[in-house]
């Protein structure tokens, strides 16, 4: 991944907090406004209704068909954002809490999974890690110089290889 793509992937991670406001999910446009390369509806029904990582084959499908429409990959994550926000407004049980925090967790995973998409070799497992296991963790990787995610998957390689 480019130093420019994750520029990308994490401030478009970092302006998505405003993009839902306190009292409800203000759904934006991407970035390339009105013009979608495809259809928002075609994009919304190959996107994933569960979680991103449960559903690699949706995902990777509407990422496919983004790709095929020659959309970069920071644009494929602003796309996917922008029709996956109207697909949670619209639902009902949800406060606009849950809902924002909804919209939240699918960027994260939707950021991670597309960029690794683009390593087909790789595969993402998500682990729930306990507030104090996360803190050790991100103590280690900082102590290292490493972003959390490379100091896990270096060190579980090399846990492996002993």
């Amino acid at each position: 991944m480019s130093v420019k793509s994750l520029l990308a992937a994490t401030l478009s991670l970092a302006l998505l907090p405003m993009a839902a406001n306190a009292a409800s999910l203000d759904c934006k446009e991407p970035a390339g406004g009105k013009d979608w390369p495809v259809s928002i509806s075609e994009i919304q029904g190959k996107l994933p209704t569960g979680d991103v990582l449960d559903e690699a084959t949706k995902l990777s499908d509407s990422v496919a068909v983004l790709r095929d429409a020659g959309v970069s990959t920071p644009m494929i994550l602003d796309y996917l954002i922008a029709a996956y926000c109207p697909m949670v407004s619209a639902e009902s049980g949800l406060s606009d809490a849950q809902k924002s925090e909804k919209l939240r967790i699918f960027a994260r995973n939707v950021t991670e999974a597309v960029y690794q998409l683009a390593d087909e070799s790789s595969v993402i497992i998500d682990v729930p890690l306990s507030p104090e296991t996360l803190d050790l963790v991100r103590a280690q990787a900082s102590q290292a110089k490493l972003p959390v995610s490379t100091w896990i998957r270096e060190t579980v390689a090399k846990s492996l290889k002993n």
